[in-house]
């Protein structure tokens, strides 16, 4: 519904900007907010940002960042001024999280240049995150639930043997056709998953 929601302070308890409407909303920013928001989108008509600076910052350095509940084809829009989101560098999260529904991530959100610094897949156990492009989780990997398809593309976790990342794994599977999971390790030994049949480091 419209109105207007006006805040003069930075947000510190880790709170949650929701669009859940079922009819398309549009949302006016005339400042850059702070603090460690996470904008979570669910409504599947799509959601409007209108802003007057070029750059929506996502994160603080402690958390926040982007929470897609919806598998609509242009969850986010963007709208007069704005030109795209940049995550904080040091801590932030894209999650997706509509749950048993095929969802396919959009370089809109899930950029290759600032982007997030850990993804959370949870889609539920009939569900699976199309990921169409290249990408790389420098911090934590969170796999709950469903599965991520790369097909061709690579995913990487971690950047170096000093920063390997983190795999949170709880079930689902990375599918892939000609593509890559790359995990880097680092001096330790690698943890492991041990089935019945085979060994398989994760």
């Amino acid at each position: 519904s419209g109105g207007t929601f006006t805040s003069t302070g930075t947000a510190t308890s880790n709170p949650t900007l929701h669009f859940n409407g079922t009819a398309a909303q549009t949302a006016t920013f005339t400042g850059q907010p702070t603090g460690p928001i996470t904008y979570r989108f669910s409504n599947p008509a799509g959601v409007t940002l209108n802003t007057n600076f070029s750059t929506f910052a996502l994160g603080n350095g402690t958390s926040g960042g982007l929470r897609i509940s919806t598998n609509a084809t242009a969850p986010i829009v963007f709208g007069t001024t704005v030109t795209g989101f940049a995550y904080n560098a040091a801590n932030s999260t894209l999650t997706y999280d509509a749950t048993n529904l095929s969802t396919t991530a959009r370089a809109q959100e899930f950029l290759s240049a600032s982007g997030p610094t850990s993804l959370r897949v949870d889609v539920g156990a009939n569900g699976f995150l199309v990921l169409p492009f290249a990408r790389t989780i420098s911090n934590t990997l969170t796999m709950a639930s469903g599965d991520i398809d790369i097909s061709s593309n690579s995913l990487t976790l971690g950047t170096t043997a000093a920063a390997p990342g983190t795999l949170t794994y709880t079930a689902g599977n990375i599918r892939v056709t000609t593509g890559s999971f790359t995990r880097w390790y680092g001096t330790a030994n690698p943890t492991a998953i041990v089935t019945g049949v085979e060994f398989y480091p994760i």
